[in-house]
């Protein structure tokens, strides 16, 4: 793969990297040197965001450059520079896309319980901040129990992971984008 190449990749809430620990701030260019090793020895990236979020170590989502010596994947890419754009925590973007996959998915399967459409509702208004954390275990907790007591919950995780993956990652990196800030 040649660069400049632009990709998403997560971060912890404390703004470091999963391995390394290395501090990430806007603007930053990190480097490493050759030779490059995937999932052992690079700075790594996602072209897709959905790809992305199956590796990440934590809710902050940072849009990045590579440049340099690039090694890729079919799912993911390393280089020997890598500089952040930007970057937000989407914890809370991270649970609303979670609400609409599992929704997405409850459809697709067939689902008419409106249990857990009723829990995804109390997830939604929790995120809102319409409702508390003790509100939300209340109609959740057995909502979701009794989602599995149907078994639905088996048909939603594979319904999940056969959800087109061009519909899971458009979803995804529209949400993210909604997180850059304004002056980048």
């Amino acid at each position: 793969m040649t660069g400049p190449i632009e990709a998403w990749h997560f971060i912890r809430a404390d703004h470091r990297t999963g391995k390394g620990g290395l501090l990430v701030e806007p603007g930053q260019t990190l480097r490493v040197d050759p030779p490059l090793k995937l999932c052992r020895h690079g700075l790594h990236g996602c072209v897709r965001a959905d790809i992305a979020l199956s590796y990440a170590p934590g809710p902050v989502i940072c849009r990045t450059l590579h440049t340099g010596e690039i090694v890729s994947d079919t799912d993911k890419l390393c280089s020997t520079e890598r500089t952040c754009l930007w970057l937000a925590n989407a914890e809370r973007t991270l649970l609303e896309f979670a609400c609409h996959v599992t929704e997405m998915g409850l459809r697709r399967v067939g689902v008419t319980d409106q249990s857990g459409y009723r829990g995804l509702g109390a997830q939604r208004a929790w995120l809102r901040g319409e409702i508390s954390n003790e509100e939300l275990d209340r109609i959740v907790g057995p909502d979701w129990r009794a989602l599995a007591w149907c078994s639905a919950r088996d048909a939603v995780y594979h319904s999940l992971w056969y959800t087109p993956h061009t519909e899971r990652n458009s979803l995804l990196e529209s949400m993210l984008w909604e997180l850059k800030p304004k002056d980048v």
